[in-house]
């Protein structure tokens, strides 16, 4: 019984280990493809993300319909209608369940695209937009709008005053009075947010994308994040049972969790908070079993945490294992 414990272990660990190296190569390859492009080196670029597919086609967990867009205006550029094509339909699969939001910020990006013009009096560009209005219509009818349009509103709110905190504190320092006021209002408007999100979660469970559509499906998440540790802890299970059933992300649930664990005086498993010093400067907060954080990381979607801390000015290397030897 033990052997079996511990191969089943081995092919974990190794599982988790060929994930993010796949990660890894893929992120590389996407960005020497986009250097050959931003010099116009259509062929070569486009060469490369074609490779590229090679490393995510088990992964899941990553989201990459931006890179599908890329090559698609680098094979439109370099006059392959077909290959640009193929990775529009990528893309806008005819079976799929985007979502509603995603659909409409797709449509955003190739109408917008300069190089995809080119491509637009081949018929095959009229099927793709029937297929994006089909796929619209179908995400639509499934959209409880009111709710939608509700946490949309609370989601500008949340926002409202957080995204002036730093731009405010620059200007008058942590101890003025606009700071506190700034402070002041981010703790109201989390309370009156968590009356109206409380209200939605309790009646109708944790919504997905499908009917709230992808920022009010976010929206449950961030304000509940940024409620007290009770809160946090009580709906904590909603949203695993939510993971699930594909209604929340597991990169979110993680956030949550790390959040749980610091609020209760435990290291954090994902490694996703820092705390910011007198200085200024911001840490990373204490990790359980450090080794290992990309692994989890990787299982749930999220990048690898060298790379994540750079939005912090962290810079960061992962500890080396103490003794490589396993046991179950």
């Amino acid at each position: 019984m033990k052997k079996i414990i511990f191969i089943t272990f081995l092919f974990l660990y190794s599982f988790c280990d060929a994930q993010i190296d796949s990660i890894s190569r893929y992120e590389k390859i996407i960005k020497k493809a986009n250097i050959l492009v931003q010099s116009k080196q259509y062929k070569k670029a486009g060469a490369l993300y074609n490779l590229s597919l090679k490393y995510i086609t088990n992964l899941k967990k990553i989201d990459v319909w931006y890179d599908w867009l890329n090559a698609a205006n680098c094979w439109s550029s370099a006059n392959y209608p077909d290959s640009a094509f193929f990775y529009l339909n990528k893309m806008i699969p005819k079976e799929n369940n985007i979502g509603y939001d995603r659909l409409l910020e797709y449509e955003f990006w190739i109408m917008k695209s300069v190089a995809l013009k080119t491509i637009q009096s081949d018929k095959r560009w009229k099927e793709i937009m029937n297929v994006m209005e089909k796929s619209k219509n179908r995400e639509d009818v499934k959209i409880n709008k009111f709710l939608k349009i509700k946490l949309d509103s609370i989601a500008y709110i949340d926002q409202k005053y957080r995204s002036k905190i730093n731009s405010t504190k620059t200007l008058y320092g942590e101890n003025s009075k606009e700071f506190k006021d700034i402070l002041y209002n981010i703790r109201l408007s989390d309370s009156l947010n968590l009356i109206e999100v409380s209200k939605i979660l309790d009646n109708y469970g944790w919504l997905g994308a499908e009917t709230i559509g992808t920022s009010g499906n976010s929206t449950l998440f961030f304000i509940v994040l940024h409620s007290k540790l009770e809160v946090q802890e009580k709906y904590l299970p909603l949203m695993k049972e939510a993971t699930n059933s594909n209604k929340a992300y597991k990169s979110q649930l993680a956030l949550l969790e790390d959040r749980i664990a610091l609020g209760n005086g435990k290291k954090q498993i994902y490694g996703s908070q820092v705390k910011i010093n007198p200085n200024g400067t911001n840490s990373l907060e204490p990790i359980e079993d450090e080794i290992n954080v990309n692994k989890r990381r990787a299982n749930v979607g999220l990048e690898p945490l060298e790379k994540y801390l750079i939005y912090f000015g962290i810079k960061y290397k992962l500890p080396k294992e103490k003794n490589k030897s396993f046991r179950p």
